[in-house]
């Protein structure tokens, strides 16, 4: 592409014009009367006639050359849909970034139904646009399940209300004028932020404390809130993670993404959903970025007494006779067995082997509902876990777990996370 406009805000529009024109030609003029420069990448996927591609400008971008360099016309149009797809986002990617790179995008945006919004929202999950870019879908989708399109990004998804079908209505250019609104209030912010010299959306910039990443779950809370005072006292920077599967996802993200100096993996439940199907699993790519970033993590079993589902009836039938907690009308606890936290304990150990790590074992209890008189108490599940622990590290145990006899929710246990993390953080850094 040509020279992008530097003095004004540019937004970046993703979408397939064949279909969807009236809305993509809406919204260029509201963002430009809004004083932002616009451009448009056209990711029409029907067949191509190199003859009526059009030419690539500081606005516009055809299909042809979205794809140039990337395949060519015959071979594109020999594809089906979903390989056609796959070529168009992967060129996208390939202009958008080009400009991220340069600094000359400041935001993404895109309005469709499912195969508009699963695109568009493949291009903003990408490491490109990193956790702080601002990216906004106007989606058909809204009433189903979009973790699937948001990932562990923060994609901004804006319910469209009526179809984004190619022609426009009142209501169509009410949602999209508010839309325009705010993707021009979000990249003004972001071009002032890289102006600033705050690449990362001023999240890291903004502080020179340390940070450090905690992860919590309701029933680890006061745990959590009192590591977080602690660090805060000792001149760290808290940041926690709900361990909702996508919180540790984003979490897992922005360690790699270098936000981070230090991470508190209390709450480590997330693995309990992946090993036993539950809805809260952060996949299995959890646990494993500090390693990759090579910095330190002090590391607890905090509910993985549990595993996750939805409302009772969703519990699977396998379960059903099994000691279940209604935490609440939308969430159905399931207490992992003893043989359950046994590999549990081993799959953490071989998730972390090879970094710099302890593990912190609260022997009277996981938490809050695994506690002496609580309905998930269970010494032999919890010994269980303990012993598989012991058993993936061997005779490494010495060094890299602490076992005390507290409740992870007693602030005894969280003055000594605190306690160890410090160390552990104070061993990486440079002699001076």
């Amino acid at each position: 592409m040509g020279t992008v406009e530097q003095a004004r805000c540019c937004v970046g529009l993703v979408g397939p014009l064949d279909v969807k024109r009236a809305e993509y030609e809406f919204a260029t003029r509201k963002l430009e009367e809004l004083g932002c420069h616009v451009v448009v990448l056209d990711v029409t996927t029907r067949d191509m006639d190199d003859d009526r591609q059009g030419h690539a400008s500081d606005t516009h971008c055809s299909p042809r050359q979205v794809l140039d360099e990337i395949i060519s016309t015959a071979s594109f149009n020999a594809l089906d849909r979903g390989e056609r797809t796959e070529a168009m986002r992967a060129g996208a990617l390939r202009i958008l970034g080009a400009l991220k790179h340069e600094g000359r995008l400041h935001a993404l945006a895109g309005f469709g139904g499912s195969q508009t919004t699963s695109l568009v929202t493949w291009i903003m999950r990408s490491a490109v646009f990193e956790i702080g870019f601002p990216k906004v879908a106007v989606t058909t989708m809204m009433a189903g399940d979009v973790a699937g399109y948001a990932g562990e990004t923060d994609i901004v998804f804006w319910p469209s209300i009526v179809d984004i079908s190619g022609r426009l209505n009142s209501i169509s250019e009410l949602i999209l004028t508010n839309t325009c609104h705010a993707v021009a209030a979000l990249a003004a912010s972001y071009q002032a932020r890289l102006r600033a010299s705050q690449p990362t959306g001023g999240v890291r910039q903004a502080s020179r404390k340390p940070h450090v990443a905690l992860t919590m779950f309701g029933l680890t809370t006061p745990c959590v809130n009192e590591c977080s005072r602690l660090l805060s006292e000792k001149g760290f920077e808290p940041v926690v993670f709900h361990a909702s599967g996508v919180g540790g996802r984003s979490m897992e993200r922005l360690i790699n993404e270098g936000l981070f100096d230090a991470v508190l993996d209390l709450t480590t439940t997330e693995l309990a959903d992946e090993q036993l199907g539950g809805v809260l699993s952060a996949g299995p790519s959890r646990l494993t970025a500090a390693h990759q970033k090579n910095i330190p993590q002090l590391i607890s079993v905090g509910a993985l007494d549990m595993c996750n589902f939805g409302s009772l009836d969703t519990v699977p039938g396998a379960f059903r006779e099994r000691k279940l907690h209604a935490h609440n009308e939308k969430v159905t606890l399931l207490r992992t067995n003893a043989e359950e936290n046994r590999q549990l304990g081993e799959v953490l150990v071989n998730k972390v082997k090879g970094s710099t790590f302890k593990i912190l074992f609260p022997t009277k209890g996981t938490s809050g509902i695994d506690i002496e008189g609580g309905s998930f108490e269970d010494k032999e599940a919890r010994g269980a876990l303990l012993d598989g622990i012991r058993s993936a590290l061997g005779d490494a145990s010495s060094e890299h777990l602490i076992p005390v006899d507290l409740h992870i929710n007693d602030a005894a246990f969280a003055a000594r996370a605190v306690d160890e993390l410090v160390s552990l953080y104070n061993s990486k850094q440079p002699e001076t």
